[in-house]
Formats: structure tokens, sequence, C-alpha cells
């Protein structure tokens, strides 16, 4: 039994299952989330996406859009939707209200393979400030995503004269990437000892169509001087036909 504190209400708390005579009774708190398991599936989680592991290595919910081996309509309008979708790439920069920036290191190749270290996803949307701060509201949802294979300037050069009819740069983007690797060469310049500039062309894989490159859409990635070590700076590259 308790003995009343006659100085003050003084008494230790109690917890959730016990319940003093004449008092009401205390609301549970669900610690579900707060077990070990739990913090640790979380964690594990956080560092898959930062790592760029696809969500069915690790997401119980996860469950594939499409059956392996069910043909594609190209012709459909959905599909149409999805390509213009992937071609149309990101938002004008004046016009984007939300993004994220993510920079995935593979680490170096063995040299016997076509090895990406370096590549960038891009997520970004225009979508009016109020829509992305209501309740409830994924950002991701409302946005769109682009990625990027890095490479050096030589290695980039030439894998975009690589590229067939259906994605060869037009003269206004290779004037927009000499426009990009001259300012980048002017910064880069007053900052001796820096690691290699990186440049690359925005893309979307979609289903059944491979890599589809996004027009007038480029990065690059030069490196600053951070705390004793070299910190990544990311720029975009765009040009649009009016």
């Amino acid at each position: 039994m308790l003995e009343e504190n006659k100085v003050g209400d003084s008494r230790p708390d109690l917890p959730s299952w016990i319940t003093v005579e004449g008092e009401t009774p205390r609301r549970r708190i669900d610690l579900s989330g707060m077990t070990t398991e739990a913090m640790l599936h979380e964690q594990m989680r956080d560092t898959a996406q930062r790592k760029g592991v696809p969500l069915k290595h690790f997401d119980p919910n996860w469950r594939p859009k499409r059956q392996k081996g069910e043909k594609i309509d190209r012709d459909s309008e959905a599909h149409q939707q999805a390509v213009k979708a992937c071609m149309r790439g990101l938002p004008p920069f004046s016009e984007i209200t939300w993004s994220e920036i993510q920079l995935f290191d593979n680490g170096p190749g063995d040299g016997r393979s076509n090895h990406v270290q370096y590549r960038l996803k891009f997520t970004a949307t225009s979508a009016a400030a109020g829509a992305l701060i209501a309740p409830g509201t994924d950002k991701r949802a409302l946005s769109a995503d682009q990625y990027c294979s890095l490479a050096t300037a030589k290695r980039f050069r030439a894998n975009m004269l690589r590229k067939k009819e259906r994605h060869a740069l037009t003269p206004e983007e290779w004037g927009l990437v000499d426009k990009m690797k001259a300012e980048v060469g002017t910064v880069v310049a007053d900052m001796p000892g820096s690691p290699e500039p990186l440049f690359g062309a925005l893309f979307f894989p979609l289903h059944g169509e491979g890599i589809l490159r996004t027009p007038g859409q480029f990065a690059s990635v030069i490196w600053i001087p951070s705390g004793g070590e070299w910190a990544p700076v990311v720029a975009l590259y765009q040009y649009f036909r009016h």
C-alpha cells in the first residue's frame, strides 16, 4: 500500500499500468519503437538509404511494381507519359521549391570493368510551398528523381561522343558543356592540390527503355577544403528550349 506524503505531492512516478485509487488512469505510452530491435532496424534502413541500397533488400513491405516476364506496352498512354516525365528531368532551377542531392561513393574499381565510383541522385519539385508543408505530405511523392554518373572531364567527353543518335548532344548542349567545364576550370585553378573535378549528364533508368538521358541537364562536382579534408560541391547546369 502506498503511503501518502503529507508535504506537497511528491509521490514517485509510477509505471503506466499502475493507478492510484481516485486518480485518472495515466495514458499508456507506446514504446514499441524504442526497443533495441526497432532502433537497429531504423538505423539499418537509414544506412541503406544513404548507400542507395534498393528497398527490396531492407523494406519488409516492398512489393515489385510488375511481375517478372510481364510484357510492356510501349504504345500505352501510361508508358508514353512515363517516358516524357523522364525526359523532362528536373524543374527549372528558378522554379525548384525543395530539393535533395545525394552523392554515392561506390569505391574505386579494379580496372577490369566499366566502373562508376561516384554517382549523384537529384530529387526536386516545383510544387507550391503550401503543398510541401501540409501535414502528412511526402515531399518525394511530389518530386522528380534524376541520376548522374560522374567521370573526369576527358572520360565524360568521350562518353558523350559515343552516344547514339537518340541521346547525342545538340550543338546547344555542347555549348553548355563547354561553359560548365570552363567555369569549373576557373574555380579549380585557385585550389591547387584539389582532386580532379567530375562531370556527368542527368539520366533516368526506365523499365523497358533503358537509360534515358535528360536533354539539357548536366552536373559537376568540385572539391573544396573543409576541416582538413576535401568536401564535394555540386553544381547543376540546365538548358531549356523555348
